[in-house]
């Protein structure tokens, strides 16, 4: 799946907020879902605990939902993902050698990931959405979801595709606060285990 497919299946189970009160939702899910790879890579690099990629998959899908809520409001950034810019936008030899250390590295993605959604909210509350600076933001986020995707194996498409299988599985066609908050994890894991394998 093309991420500018993606976005706008993403973005119609996003919780309808005003433009700030969203980019701190987004922002907020980036770096929790983030966290929730850290906790991943944590448990199989010090417990020695083999790496649940199902999960894994997941996550970077849902990563993928939160910067696809932010690359929405940049209508100019909508096809960036899926264009050749973007891999010459990152030193993909660094990025291969960087796999090699993929726990320190998706450490510091976490953090600059944090990092980039703070710079993001600040920016908008200054200067508004349309700012140069805050698509710039928006840009470098997404070549952090690209960089996340390769250092972890997975592809982006494919986390897509089951990101939204996902979604579908918990809101049908839109957000409800109910389904957010009363999910089925287990038909939501055999909805991935599906389309992982």
């Amino acid at each position: 799946m093309k991420f500018a497919e993606y976005i706008p299946l993403a973005v119609r189970t996003c919780k309808p907020l005003p433009v700030a009160d969203h980019i701190n939702h987004m922002g907020l899910g980036i770096v929790g879902e983030m966290g929730e790879i850290v906790d991943q890579l944590k448990k199989a690099h010090i417990y020695g605990k083999p790496l649940d990629q199902v999960n894994i998959v997941e996550e970077v899908g849902d990563v993928a939902y939160y910067v696809a809520g932010i690359v929405n409001l940049f209508p100019n950034l909508r096809d960036f993902l899926d264009s050749a810019e973007l891999p010459n936008s990152i030193n993909i030899e660094r990025l291969h050698e960087a796999k090699s250390k993929v726990t320190r590295t998706i450490l510091l993605n976490s953090m600059s990931a944090a990092n980039l959604v703070v710079d993001l909210g600040v920016i908008v509350d200054t200067d508004g959405i349309a700012s140069e600076d805050a698509e710039s933001v928006a840009k470098t986020l997404c070549m952090f979801l690209y960089a996340t995707a390769v250092l972890l194996d997975v592809d982006l498409g494919q986390a897509c595709e089951v990101n939204i299988a996902k979604l579908a599985k918990r809101y049908g066609d839109k957000y409800s606060d109910y389904a957010a908050t009363n999910r089925d994890t287990d038909a939501e894991r055999a909805v991935l285990e599906a389309g992982i394998s």
